[in-house]
């Protein structure tokens, strides 16, 4: 798969995962598989990670070890043309949450 490795910590992830389509053509939504089996974290990441839900607040909110070292994860250019996408939407409707900021620099910086 070609593509692009970049340092993306659990946030990242998670927010990147959350953010691919969950409809397209055919192409597309097999790209987006293997995107999202990337962005996954593994058994073994969660159990380092000490990966939990909490209730906070009366929502249920996961909860992981914040010195966890971001990973070098390979995205293919499609998946990530997807997602610059979803953040130049969320972007210009004013819709971007604080806690994706981070994430939108790394993803939008070339």
């Amino acid at each position: 798969m070609s593509g692009r490795k970049m340092k993306l910590g659990v946030l990242d992830r998670l927010i990147a995962f959350q953010l691919l389509p969950a409809k397209g053509n055919i192409t597309n939504l097999e790209l987006i598989r293997v995107a999202k089996e990337t962005l996954s974290l593994s058994e073994k990441e969660k159990k380092v990670l000490n990966m939990r839900q909490e209730m906070v607040g009366g929502e249920s909110q996961w909860r992981w070890d914040p010195k966890y070292p971001e990973q070098t994860i390979l995205l293919g250019e499609t998946p990530i043309q997807l997602i610059r996408a979803e953040f130049r939407r969320l972007n210009d409707t004013e819709e971007l949450p604080d806690e994706y900021v981070a994430t939108y620099h790394k993803f939008m910086k070339e």
